[in-house]
């Protein structure tokens, strides 16, 4: 499997998604996160979570990502803090 470095990054849709590519060490990952998280101190979060992603083209460029099955085609690992949705 391929190693990815532990790179934060942010994706604000419907929700707020903190994460990296790779599967990383949840406390390494919750402390690279920080400054991100602080940013967004009124969001909760989930707890951190391995996932699998693969992006979508959108016909303009760019694309968009969606769950993944792991290791299928256009597939890489990811670890993320979900936004928490309340039920409130």
């Amino acid at each position: 499997m391929k190693n990815y470095p532990l790179d934060i990054e942010e994706c604000v849709h419907d929700e707020v998604t903190i994460f990296s590519r790779g599967h990383h060490d949840f406390d390494a990952f919750i402390r690279a996160a920080a400054l991100y998280i602080c940013h967004h101190s009124h969001i909760k979060f989930n707890k951190p979570a391995h996932e699998w992603w693969r992006v979508i083209p959108d016909g303009d460029g760019g694309g968009f990502i969606v769950d993944a099955k792991p290791n299928s085609r256009g597939a890489y690992p990811v670890t993320a803090l979900n936004e928490a949705w309340s039920t409130e």
